[in-house]
């Protein structure tokens, strides 16, 4: 019965669990924290219990930079308490970074390239070859491939105002040709598996015998920025090619009895007009995973490197302090990482450059990096211009960054 159970979405913790009802100066963090038993039974795990001392922490800070108790920052401060915990790459499940000191939300954004939405076929790779499944609970072949014995279903971002078609790559084990249905429905983010109506359907033949791109012509408008489902409906002996690899804001499942259970795999998919989900906009959209949209600036896996991301601030500002939030794959479960792991995806090399009056000048290299949060206190600098060149990553052929920071904070605290 819990296999088929409905997905949930992620929650967030009321800040009014944290501290005493009536002792004002005390707050608790963790398995102590004022939930029921069956509240409980989600946030005792040990990665809440740390979002929840590093809540509980910041609000200590808050309370002493507002000379308030903890019940005063929830009645007048909370916002200052979230967007701090946001400036410290926390997530807050609906809440955007709204930091008024952020230059870098008030810049004209650009880069080199940006990567369009692709099925990624796996490489071979096992993190740990000791799990069966490995590291996204598919065995990580070329090749993989489900049978539609139920339904299966795939989320995408959709970048285009139309879908002209979808085409899928399929196998079919059987003599004669099997008329295929494919649903396509809205979705509010990337954890919606609730139930809605299709906003169409089209039927599309597999041919016996073979393996190969099927095409579903459904030529309807949609809206952009956006995410939508696409699925098979059931047809035994039929199979769909799936990757390990879900390339960032895509999700599957599989369907039974109208429930729907999360597939940690991406079933191969090729749209037409292609979607463009990871633009440099996407770097102050004010989230840092994906969320309601990608919320992430991938470049051109075609594209050698260095790559670069340009923040035009149209006026000179002063540069003292910049956040980077890179992609070292939140979804990976930590126990099938081996030691010293780098994940392929974060940037490992780059540099900072800084323009003022026409000229560029380098702020800062760094070298060798592998991990996800970075803070750089710089000299102040007066520039209206500042660059990101991105010269390595740890592995993968795409610059992927979710978020920069610019701040004029000539301080020496740590953020």
């Amino acid at each position: 019965v819990a296999e088929m159970t409905l997905p949930s979405k992620p929650y967030s913790i009321p800040f009014r669990s944290l501290y005493s009802k009536n002792i004002k100066n005390l707050m608790m963090a963790g398995r102590n924290l004022s939930a029921s038993h069956i509240a409980l039974g989600s946030c005792r795990l040990m990665g809440t219990c740390a979002v929840m001392g590093q809540a509980a922490g910041a609000a200590a800070a808050v309370c002493k930079e507002k000379g308030a108790y903890p019940r005063q920052v929830y009645e007048k401060y909370i916002g200052d308490l979230q967007q701090q915990l946001l400036k410290q790459d926390s997530y807050i499940p609906g809440i955007k970074n709204q930091d008024e000191s952020d230059l870098a939300r008030g810049a004209v954004v650009t880069a080199s390239s940006s990567a369009t939405l692709l099925y990624l076929e796996d490489d071979g790779t096992v993190l740990n070859p000791a799990k069966e499944g490995g590291i996204n609970g598919l065995n990580a072949q070329r090749g993989g491939k489900r049978e539609l014995d139920m339904a299966l279903a795939q989320m995408l971002p959709v970048s285009e105002a139309s879908i002209a078609s979808v085409s899928l790559l399929l196998e079919s084990h059987l003599s004669e040709s099997v008329e295929l249905t494919l649903g396509l429905r809205p979705a509010e983010d990337v954890w919606d598996y609730d139930k809605k109506e299709d906003i169409c359907r089209a039927e599309a033949s597999a041919p016996p015998n073979s393996t190969g791109w099927v095409s579903f012509a459904l030529n309807q408008a949609v809206d952009p920025h956006r995410f939508y489902w696409i699925y098979l409906e059931p047809a035994r002996g039929v199979f769909w090619h799936c990757s390990a690899r879900p390339p960032i804001g895509t999700t599957s499942a599989r369907i039974m009895l109208d429930e729907w259970k999360r597939d940690k795999i991406a079933y191969a998919f090729r749209l037409d007009p292609p979607s463009k989900p990871y633009e440099a906009e996407n770097i102050v959209s004010g989230v840092t995973r994906p969320e309601s949209w990608t919320n992430a600036w991938i470049s051109d896996p075609e594209a050698s490197f260095p790559q670069q991301i340009e923040l035009d601030f149209r006026s000179e500002v002063t540069i003292s302090t910049v956040h980077l939030v890179f992609d070292t794959d939140l979804n990976t479960v930590y126990k099938h990482i081996p030691p010293f792991y780098r994940h392929p995806a974060c940037v490992r090399d780059y540099e900072f450059l800084a323009n003022h009056k026409g000229k560029w000048d380098s702020l800062l290299r760094v070298e060798n990096n592998c991990e996800r949060r970075r803070v750089h206190r710089l000299a102040p600098t007066n520039a209206d211009k500042l660059k990101l060149v991105i010269h390595g990553t740890n592995g993968a052929p795409s610059a992927h960054v979710f978020e920069i920071r610019v701040y004029d904070e000539q301080t020496d605290d740590r953020a």
